[in-house]
């Protein structure tokens, strides 16, 4: 779990000093919206000044949707978001947050995993003793720890959310007056969360056609005529892939599902667990279990750690009866021969050529077009985990606006 997710009280004033910084520089501007964000309101009606009593007249609410995560809550008429800080994946804020830089506010990250042997409520035993206050139910269905911070008269709130099966997990911040904190608690009563989810059973489909004739080492799922192509770099063995796997997913179901684009993922090694890793996903594909058999191994790396995840045994498991399901025989035989070695060579080679230094990285382009990476205001590439909401926005820009992936991007920093 990333550590800023255990340290509790330091990270909650972080955030608040981030967001005043925010609110401070954008004046009256509208927050940063991520493409995928709607809100639906159930009256005309905004607050002209921020009240300091909770908002709880039901005629003066509005319907958030977080479309990236399939996650909604329902606000006050008058409360607002923003995205994509390097504090937060999104910020829910109070309108005192907007007009005078300090306020009530909701922040939240989404995590594939809290790490190897984690629950929610063992995350929080650090944060609960440093501060002295217990871990409790909080509404929604989470487990969390309330901190009074009488020295700014306020009440804090570290809140872990299961999201889906698979381990992932929401961790949200707040913030309020003990005034507005009841306002706090029925945003987070209001929370539904509905995950988006690719097509596993098409995916694995699409993996093992492209098997037939692989570009660069690299496995494709999506229409052939899709406007966009974006190709995925990773390390098995590489903890940013794995912690990208859930955006990745989220990608499939929204973006590669509609017909917008069509994915490649492509494996890259540079140790000997990686280049097993991936051997064993080219070996699964083989057996129509290619998108599937990517999920478990890096299902493996989150829950079991980097040192466990990729021995033989646990690779086994993973891919026989009670994992994807493997023919294991076949299996072995494909892994003893290298069968698929010669797609993990080219596909390294490919990453060279486009002289990429780590994973993830993304490349995007038309499908009648050389794919490139992207790159940052500096023309340094831009690796790592992009987030999803970002990558939404460039592949929109893209597609409506003919532009490239360079000037989308530019496009994209020039407004934000």
């Amino acid at each position: 779990m990333n550590k800023k997710t255990l340290i509790g009280l330091a990270v909650l004033g972080a955030a608040l000093i981030a967001l005043a910084f925010y609110a401070a520089n954008r004046s009256e501007e509208t927050p940063t919206t991520p493409s995928a964000a709607t809100s639906t309101s159930t009256t005309s009606t905004t607050a002209a000044t921020p009240s300091p009593a909770a908002t709880t007249d039901p005629a003066a609410m509005k319907v958030f949707e977080w479309e990236d995560f399939g996650v909604t809550f329902t606000l006050p008429e008058d409360w607002d978001w923003m995205g994509d800080s390097p504090e937060f994946a999104l910020a829910l804020i109070s309108p005192d947050i907007k007009q005078f830089g300090q306020g009530a506010y909701i922040t939240i990250d989404v995590y594939p995993s809290l790490g190897p042997g984690k629950t929610p409520e063992s995350a929080l035993e650090e944060v609960a003793k440093e501060n002295d206050t217990e871990i409790e139910p909080f509404p929604g269905g989470g487990v969390g720890v309330a901190m009074p911070d009488e020295a700014n008269g306020l009440i804090q709130n570290l809140v872990v959310y299961p999201y889906n099966d698979m381990g992932a997990v929401l961790v949200m911040q707040t913030a309020a007056s003990p005034n507005e904190n009841a306002t706090i608690l029925d945003i987070l009563g209001s929370m539904k969360i509905h995950p988006p989810h690719p097509d596993a059973e098409a995916a694995d489909a699409a993996f093992l056609a492209s098997l037939e004739s692989p570009q660069d080492g690299a496995l494709s799922y999506g229409e052939d005529d899709a406007p966009v192509v974006m190709r995925e770099y990773l390390s098995f063995t590489c903890g940013h892939c794995a912690q990208y796997t859930l955006s990745i997913s989220n990608l499939l179901a929204l973006e590669v599902e509609s017909g917008r684009v069509r994915f490649e993922l492509s494996p890259v090694s540079w140790d000997d667990n990686a280049e097993y890793a991936a051997n064993a996903f080219y070996c699964a594909t083989a057996q129509g279990k290619g998108y599937s058999a990517y999920k478990a191994l890096y299902t493996n790396y989150l829950t079991l750690g980097y040192e466990e995840a990729y021995t033989e045994d646990a690779v086994r498991e993973a891919m026989g009866e009670n994992g994807v399901g493997l023919d294991m025989d076949a299996f072995a035989q494909c892994m003893t021969e290298g069968t698929y070695a010669d797609l993990l060579e080219a596909s390294n080679a490919a990453f060279a050529d486009f002289g990429l230094t780590g994973t993830p990285t993304v490349l995007l382009g038309f499908s009648d077009e050389e794919i490139t990476p992207l790159h940052m205001p500096d023309k340094q590439v831009w690796s790592g985990t992009i987030p999803v909401s970002i990558l939404r926005q460039i592949i929109s820009k893209m597609i409506d606006d003919g532009l490239t992936p360079d000037e989308a991007t530019e496009a994209f920093f020039g407004e934000n």
